[in-house]
């Protein structure tokens, strides 16, 4: 554990050296200590406890605001259709709607597009099958849209399972309430009632709802003709704006470039389908990619100017605020603890402990607290979790993914590095 040297005098000097036996020491010091200052242990520990707890919460709500889909596998090349239309009044309005036809103009017109989907919001109707009745919200997309999205079948085939209009894919989670299984249930029919589109439909596929990071929110997907069929004059004007259209670029496109291409697109469509009449009220193109569309989703005359990332903002900076304070609260504490350990400094020193030693020794304490109290925070926030979703409206777990891991280790090490480098650099060390 100690190793003498000789010093340019003549004398022995005994030096420090990180042994396993030096590390059981520091254990034992810290060990001693912490039953000699109890009152102060514990209210560090409280302390650091509580803010890695509240740190951790507001964490774990940015992480997920974050990742919110951020799961497609295509999510790099994944793009929502925009258009900015210009009101008589001089303001601009940003629309995430678009006329039909452009999602087939588009498509012939762009090399650039690998393939595009259409989709329209189906509110909320009832399923039924024997004498099972649920509430379900309904979503009609184009056959492809599958491909786009990754949203996993359980059963069926991608390219499939809403190739024909009276087909059907539902929820896992609906097929578990409606028929206690999601097995063998393909070819089963089951009752739609909502508005027009009532009718019986045969069930060709089963898909995994996400539980977590998805803005979007459907239980059942029906084919984007039977929409069609009902607003024929609709789908076939350029004038009409309803549906969402998706496009995925092909790997390598210049999606700036292909900005400055769709921009006027709409305009001249419009223009040689109905003329120059009504013109200023057609819109400008524009591409926003689609997980940036949950937290960038505010705009002003035409130019995105925050959303939810403003609050993601607020709360990260609350969060290091509270991380901050606690380890102020901690340098304190340890501060006016450290002129009890002169004498064990001083000891140490006499026999050869050098400075870095030494601020290793207390560092090293410093962070086997943060360990400890993350333990505790940790059986804090497993304690408060359920509470803290029913306010938040999320579904928040904490769980082994490896960037929340990651975080929180680093989070330790920077709150215990953070909170013990004060006392032994200014106070112990140096006043001896």
């Amino acid at each position: 554990m100690f190793q003498v040297t000789p010093t340019s005098l003549g004398q022995n000097r005994v030096n420090l050296i990180p042994t396993t036996a030096m590390l059981q020491h520091y254990l034992r010091m810290a060990y001693r200590n912490i039953k000699r200052f109890k009152t102060t242990f514990f209210i560090n520990l409280v302390g650091l406890s509580t803010g890695l707890a509240c740190t951790l919460l507001i964490y774990l709500w940015v992480y997920d605001e974050l990742s919110v889909d951020k799961f497609n596998e295509n999510d790099r090349r994944l793009y929502q259709v925009m258009q900015k239309i210009h009101l008589g009044n001089g303001d601009i309005l940003t629309e995430q709607s678009i006329p039909t036809p452009l999602n087939k103009a588009m498509r012939e017109k762009f090399p650039q597009i690998e393939d595009a989907a259409l989709t329209t919001g189906g509110g909320k109707g009832v399923l039924s099958v024997g004498n099972i009745r649920l509430k379900a919200k309904g979503l009609y997309v184009t056959p492809n849209f599958l491909t786009l999205l990754t949203y996993p079948l359980l059963q069926g085939q991608k390219t499939q399972v809403l190739s024909n209009k009276l087909s059907v894919v539902i929820s896992n989670e609906l097929a578990l309430k409606l028929f206690h299984t999601t097995d063998n249930i393909v070819g089963r029919t089951i009752q739609w009632d909502h508005e027009k589109y009532s009718g019986p439909y045969t069930i060709s596929g089963v898909f995994k709802k996400p539980t977590r990071h998805s803005s979007a929110d459907f239980d059942i997907l029906l084919p984007f003709q039977l929409y069609a069929d009902q607003h024929a004059n609709d789908v076939q004007n350029w004038g009409s704006s309803n549906p969402k259209l998706y496009l995925l670029l092909k790997e390598g496109a210049d999606v700036q470039a292909f900005n400055d291409q769709i921009t006027e697109f709409l305009r001249v469509n419009y223009e040689a389908a109905k003329g120059r009449e009504h013109l200023s009220s057609v819109g400008y193109l524009f591409l926003k990619r689609y997980s940036d569309q949950y937290l960038y989703n505010q705009y002003e005359q035409g130019v995105q100017t925050g959303g939810r990332i403003a609050y993601v903002k607020l709360f990260s900076i609350v969060a290091l605020f509270i991380l901050v304070i606690a380890a102020i609260n901690f340098m304190n504490l340890s501060t006016a603890k450290a002129v009890t350990r002169l004498k064990e400094i001083g000891v140490k020193k006499a026999i050869g402990a050098n400075r870095l030693t030494l601020m290793a020794q207390f560092l090293g304490e410093s962070v086997v607290l943060a360990i400890l109290a993350l333990l505790l925070a940790l059986g804090l926030v497993a304690l408060l979790l359920p509470q803290f979703n029913q306010i938040t409206g999320k579904q928040l777990v904490l769980g082994p993914e490896p960037g929340v891991l990651a975080s929180v280790v680093a989070i330790t090490l920077f709150t215990g590095l953070l909170a013990g480098v004060i006392p032994p650099c200014i106070y112990p060390v140096s006043s001896l």
